[in-house]
């Protein structure tokens, strides 16, 4: 995901100065598997409109590894500005 952010902030010049990001994971039994992630991403950058926090955002959601998941693996995306 914050590679696929950072190539978009790149193309859209957008004023991206740093990007990470925290992943939770959550266990279920019976199977033993991941069941949930949690995926808190944390951006900062001068300027940074709504219009670019929406292209980034989506970005992520459409981050070929996270499509790649387990399909019932539950994926919350938070992300927080600074």
């Amino acid at each position: 995901m914050m590679t696929i952010i950072g190539i978009r902030a790149r193309e859209g010049n957008y004023p991206l100065r740093s990007l990470d990001a925290t992943v939770t994971k959550h266990m279920a039994s019976a199977p033993r598997r991941v069941a949930r992630i949690e995926v808190d991403i944390r951006l900062s950058g001068d300027g940074l409109d709504a219009s670019a926090r929406a292209e980034l955002e989506e970005a992520a959601r459409t981050c070929p590894v996270a499509l790649s998941l387990r399909e019932g693996l539950v994926q919350e995306m938070r992300f927080h500005y600074t």
